[in-house]
């Protein structure tokens, strides 16, 4: 008997076993991270108990070194050592001489008083050794470049107001050159805010004097900055002016042949500590709310005493700090705890900052506290957005992700960390920032940069500019039509930047970059997406900049040739318009950059680079990045997809009537679309952070000077699924809805306050323009090999896969 054929199975059979496959293989994830977080617990209890048997030892260990100090304390001090020194000694036990006093050397020559005037006006004081300047190389190694231009620049050295800004030294100032050149060499140095404020004064009032010497500028140099007998009559680079102790600089002087000067400086600048309060505030208001240096901040820095070197520094190099009060010098971290804690041993476990740091109230995952290497490590691996929405999960509003660092992810953060009035909130930056465009820039120059583009950006601006995009929305129309009548499938993440890079070149450098006439990126577009990946590795680097080459390797070939490429390619072009910008009367946005060209307030060469090349990323990449984002929400929910596609083909009763006016006034589902789409899929998914500089209050939290605030979104009905009808007005207003209760303030598309984002208008209008006439020309449907689309990763800003559409022209238009 022949067997009988057995039946097929059926597509609803199909589906269930795929059903049933999926919800097993979700029980075994869900089983097995329920294994590893068990794991990890036990794992930090044995580390806590471990670290607990570490302090009781380290405790009887330092009672010993304490005693061992205390010898040497009496060694150094003794006067038969004091006299074999040979220069300049005023003991930090001892207090400075009275103004006005005499000052012997060692030799019984006369010195001028020693005079903290810092900050303050200089007195008519006889200062009679402004002329005796340190014996320098004419050639020498340069420990950071920066610094040393200065001495090739007198001109602008002494253009540079006497007294600067706080904030200048901590966030440069294109208006103050000396204190921009000293925030870019110190703001990568591993030291905290207050250290980097008061080391920048000093080196500030340093090269003022050394490039121009004077009564007045010698005078500003506080007694333990001026040279000894040693920096006067020994040949010698000149970094070694500007370390604060006279004995190590002797020490230095003398010895500077036997070390590698830029390794000995990088160990300095890493142990360099101030005896200052950890969080309390180092800046205060004045009477116009401006932000100064605090008094008893400025107390302690203007004195020797007020200066510390940590172990580190001690334990590489013991020889160079032969004449020094070991006592003194040695930084603890906290007076009232016991003398046997010492800095080193609480920092390196960790501990002092899970229980004893001013955040340590606000809940965080603590690995990523003690371990800050394992945040990096998240960032690098493009998962940073995905384990803070997991903290968030765990951790609730307010989460502190790292050691100074704290999320949020309330609506009431927006103002408090973005707002107006909160400009003492500077943006926390990284190698990978560059100070002079309008993104990264401080206060003023932010305000300088968008006074020069608002008239591009104005709505007359961008009106005008309106025939220039519909052009090139008309290509990419006419682009994907073909794509449709050979039945294949596009990739919209392709088109979309191809569009809107297109856009974006012609209004900045006033060419396109032929995107769409050659259906390809352009090389240097490209080079865009490969320096991404470069950020996070820099960040990490700016982290630990001792581990610098070692972090280099870890780069993946290629990545910072790309970056260097982009800023290549960004400058020759700006180059090339300049040289044409007599022929050109455009209204875009290199002309209303120019517009000003020559007067006090106009932008340089550099700072036109910059801006263009950010105008370029920001104005291009993050447009369509949300294009995509919504493209592929909409296609996922069938519903969504109907109700947009009916809108746009009632309302309009032809293509040519889709303008951005038209569509922004008379498609509010389409901006719900976009709304939610930002939403689940924000183009810089890793946030904005910002600095405090002073104790500041976010959220209802109080945050102390010196930590990074930074904003994250939830706080949403079914907060997983796409549902563009929650920002409907009728969701807003009705009781009954759902969505009544949405926190819909925690979504700012464009950010908020004197810095949000100069470009919505423009955004706006390419966005509502290309996904309505798209919608008008074609019927979509997402491919199987992109339902998965937006599990991606995340390096600042996306690394997106490719968005596969089948594309079908509308009933209406086959023939």
């Amino acid at each position: 008997m022949q067997a009988s054929k057995p039946k097929s199975v059926g597509s609803i059979d199909k589906k269930r076993a795929r059903d049933r496959r999926a919800q097993q293989k979700l029980r075994a994830d869900r089983l097995n991270h329920t294994h590893s977080l068990e794991a990890n617990i036990v794992l930090l209890e044995q580390q806590c108990k471990a670290y607990e048997k570490e302090i009781q030892e380290l405790r009887t260990e330092n009672e010993a070194l304490q005693s061992a100090q205390q010898r040497i304390r009496e060694i150094v001090l003794s006067n038969s050592f004091r006299t074999s020194v040979g220069f300049l000694w005023i003991s930090p036990n001892e207090s400075a001489p009275p103004i006005g006093s005499k000052v012997q050397s060692s030799n019984g020559t006369p010195l001028s008083p020693a005079k903290f005037t810092g900050l303050n006006p200089v007195c008519d004081l006889d200062l009679s050794l402004w002329s005796r300047l340190p014996l320098n190389f004419a050639q020498e190694p340069h420990i950071s470049e920066n610094l040393y231009s200065c001495f090739n620049r007198p001109d602008l050295v002494q253009a540079s107001p006497d007294e600067p800004s706080p904030v200048e030294l901590l966030y440069g100032s294109s208006q103050n050159f000396l204190a921009d050149r000293i925030h870019k060499a110190t703001r990568f140095w591993p030291i905290c805010d207050p250290e980097r404020l008061a080391s920048g004064l000093l080196t500030y009032n340093m090269i003022k004097w050394l490039t121009r010497p004077s009564q007045e500028s010698f005078g500003r140099l506080l007694g333990f900055q001026r040279p000894i007998n040693d920096q006067l009559q020994r040949p010698h680079p000149r970094c070694i002016d500007f370390v604060m102790w006279p004995v190590l600089r002797a020490n230095l002087v003398k010895t500077f042949h036997k070390y590698d000067l830029k390794l000995v400086f990088a160990a300095f600048t890493c142990s360099l500590r101030i005896r200052w309060p950890w969080g309390k505030s180092f800046l205060e208001p004045d009477v116009t709310n401006s932000l100064r240096v605090h008094k008893e901040f400025y107390d302690t820095f203007t004195k020797i005493e007020g200066w510390g070197l940590s172990d580190e520094f001690q334990t590489q190099y013991p020889e160079l700090l032969v004449g020094m009060d070991i006592g003194t010098l040695n930084y603890s971290i906290f007076d009232p705890m016991p003398a046997s804690w010492t800095k080193h041993s609480i920092h390196s476990s960790g501990i002092w900052y899970i229980y004893f740091h001013p955040l340590r109230r606000i809940p965080g995952p603590k690995s990523w506290i003690i371990f800050p290497i394992m945040r990096h490590a998240s960032a690098i691996r493009g998962r940073f957005d995905i384990y803070m929405r997991q903290h968030h999960a765990v951790y609730g509003p307010v989460v502190r992700f790292g050691r100074d660092e704290v999320s949020f992810i309330t609506a009431e953060a927006w103002k408090d960390i973005y707002g107006h009035g909160h400009q003492q909130l500077p943006k926390v930056l990284s190698s990978a920032s560059n100070t002079l465009d309008i993104i990264s820039s401080n206060d003023t120059d932010h305000s300088r940069y968008r006074k020069a583009l608002s008239h591009a950006f104005s709505a007359k601006g961008l009106q005008a500019q309106e025939p220039l995009l519909n052009s090139y929305v008309d290509k990419l129309i006419e682009r994907l039509k073909g794509i449709a009548e050979s039945n294949l499938p596009a990739d919209m993440v392709k088109w979309y930047n191809l569009t809107t890079f297109d856009i974006i070149g012609d209004l900045a450098f006033g060419e396109p970059f032929g995107g769409l006439d050659n259906s390809e990126y352009h090389h240097w577009v490209s080079t865009i997406f490969a320096s991404i990946k470069a950020i996070p590795f820099l960040k990490l680097k700016d982290a630990y900049p001792l581990a610098f080459k070692a972090i280099l390797g870890l780069i993946p070939k290629g990545i910072m040739e790309a970056r260097k490429r982009q800023l290549e390619h960004s400058r020759i072009t700006v180059q090339k318009r300049l040289q044409t910008s007599s022929s050109y009367n455009r209204g875009d946005f290199m002309d209303s950059m120019l517009r000003n060209r020559g007067e006090k307030d106009s932008l340089n060469d550099s700072e036109l680079e910059a801006n263009s090349n950010i105008l370029i990323i920001a104005g291009s990449e993050t447009t369509a990045t949300l294009l995509s984002g919504a493209t592929y929400w909409i296609l996922r929910n069938p519903e969504a997809l109907a109700k947009l596609t009916d809108e746009v083909r009632s309302v309009m009763k032809s293509e040519p009537e889709i303008t951005a006016q038209k569509a922004s006034a008379e498609l509010p589902y389409m901006l719900a679309c976009f709304d939610e789409a930002f939403r689940l899929y924000p183009p810089v998914p890793t946030g904005l952070q910002r600095r405090t500089l002073v104790p500041t209050r976010i959220s209802g939290c109080d945050i102390p000077a010196g930590s990074a605030a930074y904003w994250s979104s939830t706080n949403f009905h079914a907060p997983d699924r796409f549902i563009p009808e929650r920002w409907l007005p009728e969701a807003k207003s009705d009781p009954s809805s759902p969505f009544y209760s949405d926190n819909r303030g925690v979504v700012q598309p464009f950010s908020t306050g004197p810095r949000n984002c100069i470009g919505r208008n423009l955004a706006y209008a390419e966005m509502r323009v290309i996904l309505a006439r798209v919608l008008w020309n074609f019927d979509l449907e997402l491919c199987e090999e992109s339902t998965q689309w937006s599990d991606q990763k995340a390096y600042t800003l996306w690394e997106k896969p490719p968005l596969m559409c089948r594309l079908k022209l509308r009933e209406s238009f086959r023939g």
